[in-house]
Protein backbone atom coordinates (compact mmCIF):
# COMPACT_ATOMS: atom_id res chain seq x y z
CA UNK A 1 0.00 0.00 0.00
CA UNK A 2 1.36 3.29 -1.05
CA UNK A 3 0.94 6.40 1.09
CA UNK A 4 -1.12 9.10 -0.49
CA UNK A 5 0.67 12.41 -0.99
CA UNK A 6 -0.51 15.35 1.12
CA UNK A 7 -2.30 17.87 -0.98
CA UNK A 8 -2.49 21.44 0.27
CA UNK A 9 -5.58 23.40 -0.56
CA UNK A 10 -5.19 25.59 -3.58
CA UNK A 11 -4.78 29.36 -3.00
CA UNK A 12 -7.98 29.92 -4.92
CA UNK A 13 -9.95 27.83 -2.42
CA UNK A 14 -8.55 29.85 0.50
CA UNK A 15 -9.33 33.14 -1.18
CA UNK A 16 -12.85 32.05 -1.92
CA UNK A 17 -13.42 30.97 1.68
CA UNK A 18 -12.27 34.31 3.15
CA UNK A 19 -13.54 36.67 0.51
CA UNK A 20 -16.99 38.16 0.53
CA UNK A 21 -18.46 40.52 -1.96
CA UNK A 22 -20.56 43.34 -0.60
CA UNK A 23 -23.65 44.56 -2.41
CA UNK A 24 -21.82 47.67 -3.60
CA UNK A 25 -19.07 45.58 -5.24
CA UNK A 26 -16.34 45.90 -2.58
CA UNK A 27 -14.38 42.78 -1.74
CA UNK A 28 -13.38 42.05 1.87
CA UNK A 29 -10.55 39.61 2.51
CA UNK A 30 -10.51 39.47 6.33
CA UNK A 31 -11.94 36.54 8.15
CA UNK A 32 -14.06 37.00 11.25
CA UNK A 33 -11.28 36.31 13.77
CA UNK A 34 -8.96 38.92 12.27
CA UNK A 35 -11.75 41.47 12.30
CA UNK A 36 -12.45 40.76 15.97
CA UNK A 37 -8.76 41.10 16.87
CA UNK A 38 -8.49 44.43 15.05
CA UNK A 39 -11.62 45.78 16.74
CA UNK A 40 -10.35 44.61 20.14
CA UNK A 41 -6.96 46.27 19.60
CA UNK A 42 -8.64 49.51 18.55
CA UNK A 43 -10.85 49.41 21.64
CA UNK A 44 -7.81 48.85 23.88
CA UNK A 45 -5.97 51.82 22.35
CA UNK A 46 -9.02 54.05 22.79
CA UNK A 47 -9.53 52.97 26.40
CA UNK A 48 -5.84 53.56 27.21
CA UNK A 49 -6.10 57.07 25.78
CA UNK A 50 -9.26 57.69 27.80
CA UNK A 51 -7.51 56.59 31.01
CA UNK A 52 -4.58 58.94 30.33
CA UNK A 53 -6.93 61.83 29.64
CA UNK A 54 -8.92 61.16 32.83
CA UNK A 55 -5.71 60.99 34.88
CA UNK A 56 -4.57 64.33 33.48
CA UNK A 57 -7.96 65.89 34.22
CA UNK A 58 -7.88 64.56 37.78
CA UNK A 59 -4.41 66.01 38.33
CA UNK A 60 -5.57 69.34 36.94
CA UNK A 61 -8.64 69.34 39.19
CA UNK A 62 -6.54 68.63 42.29
CA UNK A 63 -4.20 71.49 41.39
CA UNK A 64 -7.11 73.87 40.87
CA UNK A 65 -8.65 72.91 44.21
CA UNK A 66 -5.33 73.56 45.96
CA UNK A 67 -4.99 76.91 44.19
CA UNK A 68 -8.51 78.00 45.16
CA UNK A 69 -7.95 77.03 48.80
CA UNK A 70 -4.64 78.92 48.94
CA UNK A 71 -6.08 81.95 47.16
CA UNK A 72 -8.69 82.65 49.83
CA UNK A 73 -6.27 82.61 52.75
CA UNK A 74 -4.68 85.94 53.67
CA UNK A 75 -1.01 86.21 54.56
CA UNK A 76 -0.57 85.95 58.31
CA UNK A 77 0.91 88.77 60.35
CA UNK A 78 4.58 88.25 61.25
CA UNK A 79 3.92 88.31 65.02
CA UNK A 80 1.33 85.54 64.82
CA UNK A 81 3.71 83.51 62.74
CA UNK A 82 6.56 83.95 65.22
CA UNK A 83 4.30 82.77 68.05
CA UNK A 84 3.20 79.80 65.98
CA UNK A 85 6.81 78.97 65.15
CA UNK A 86 7.83 79.12 68.82
CA UNK A 87 4.96 76.84 69.81
CA UNK A 88 6.00 74.25 67.27
CA UNK A 89 9.66 74.54 68.26
CA UNK A 90 10.90 75.22 64.76
CA UNK A 91 14.39 76.49 64.22
CA UNK A 92 15.55 79.07 61.77
CA UNK A 93 17.16 77.15 58.94
CA UNK A 94 18.61 80.18 57.17
CA UNK A 95 22.39 79.95 56.90
CA UNK A 96 24.58 83.02 57.39
CA UNK A 97 25.59 84.55 54.07
CA UNK A 98 22.58 83.08 52.27
CA UNK A 99 21.34 84.64 49.05
CA UNK A 100 17.76 85.44 48.06
CA UNK A 101 16.97 83.28 45.02
CA UNK A 102 14.71 85.96 43.57
CA UNK A 103 16.91 89.09 43.61
CA UNK A 104 20.24 87.22 44.11
CA UNK A 105 21.35 89.56 46.92
CA UNK A 106 22.72 88.40 50.27
CA UNK A 107 20.53 88.75 53.33
CA UNK A 108 21.58 91.64 55.55
CA UNK A 109 21.13 91.84 59.30
CA UNK A 110 18.31 94.37 58.97
CA UNK A 111 16.57 92.70 56.01
CA UNK A 112 13.08 91.33 56.53
CA UNK A 113 13.42 87.66 55.61
CA UNK A 114 10.55 85.20 55.29
CA UNK A 115 10.48 81.45 55.00
CA UNK A 116 7.84 79.35 53.30
CA UNK A 117 6.38 76.89 55.83
CA UNK A 118 6.25 73.83 53.57
CA UNK A 119 9.78 73.82 52.18
CA UNK A 120 11.50 76.25 54.59
CA UNK A 121 13.17 78.23 51.77
CA UNK A 122 13.89 81.85 52.76
CA UNK A 123 13.63 85.06 50.73
CA UNK A 124 13.47 88.82 51.25
CA UNK A 125 9.94 89.62 52.40
CA UNK A 126 9.45 92.17 49.63
CA UNK A 127 10.67 89.73 46.95
CA UNK A 128 8.63 86.71 48.07
CA UNK A 129 5.42 88.70 48.59
CA UNK A 130 5.51 89.89 44.98
CA UNK A 131 6.52 86.41 43.74
CA UNK A 132 3.68 84.64 45.58
CA UNK A 133 1.09 87.07 44.23
CA UNK A 134 2.33 86.59 40.64
CA UNK A 135 3.11 82.86 40.61
CA UNK A 136 1.93 81.16 43.81
CA UNK A 137 4.85 78.70 44.00
CA UNK A 138 8.19 78.51 45.78
CA UNK A 139 10.89 79.99 43.50
CA UNK A 140 13.37 77.27 44.44
CA UNK A 141 11.42 74.00 44.54
CA UNK A 142 8.20 75.09 42.74
CA UNK A 143 5.98 73.63 45.45
CA UNK A 144 2.40 74.71 45.08
CA UNK A 145 -0.15 74.49 47.75
CA UNK A 146 -2.06 75.80 50.64
CA UNK A 147 0.99 76.43 52.83
CA UNK A 148 2.70 78.54 50.22
CA UNK A 149 0.51 81.54 51.00
CA UNK A 150 1.45 81.48 54.70
CA UNK A 151 4.84 83.03 55.20
CA UNK A 152 6.92 82.66 58.34
CA UNK A 153 8.96 85.64 59.43
CA UNK A 154 12.53 84.74 60.28
CA UNK A 155 14.14 88.17 60.02
CA UNK A 156 14.38 91.10 62.38
CA UNK A 157 11.57 92.96 60.65
CA UNK A 158 13.71 95.86 59.36
CA UNK A 159 13.36 97.12 55.81
CA UNK A 160 15.88 96.91 53.01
Amino acid sequence: MRPTPFLAPSPEAHTQACTTTEPDGLTLSLNTFEAIVIKFAAAMVCSAMAVLILAALAKLAVGLVKMVRAWGQPLQVAEEQQKEEQKEGRENTMAAGSVCAICLEEFGRQDAVRQLPECRHGYHAKCIDRWIVERGTCPTCRRWGRGTARLLSSGSGGKR
